[in-house]
């Protein structure tokens, strides 16, 4: 060929992702790309775990929003204290 193979001759520090990305490639590397080249992911499974995601997310936001109570706007008027969380 009449061109170098192209590498990253610089310092990574903190860019894990750039580890993966540029050569020299090890053999580690190639098997972490053939694992996610060739990784059919199943849809079902992503859905499930969405969902349940979702329904942690949504159990936090109704324990967060039950913690604070209701907000009143006028000074004059007694709230009843917020429940102890």
């Amino acid at each position: 060929f009449s061109h170098q193979r192209p590498c990253l001759l610089k310092s990574l520090k903190r860019e894990g992702a750039n580890k993966l990305r540029y050569p020299p490639n090890s053999q580690s590397k190639v098997d972490w790309g053939k694992f996610f080249l060739l990784k059919r992911f199943n849809k079902e499974k992503l859905g499930l775990l969405l969902l349940t995601f979702l329904g942690i997310v949504a159990a936090v936001l109704v324990k967060f929003t039950d913690c604070v109570g209701p907000v009143s706007r006028d000074e004059h008027q007694i709230s009843k204290p917020s429940p102890v969380c």
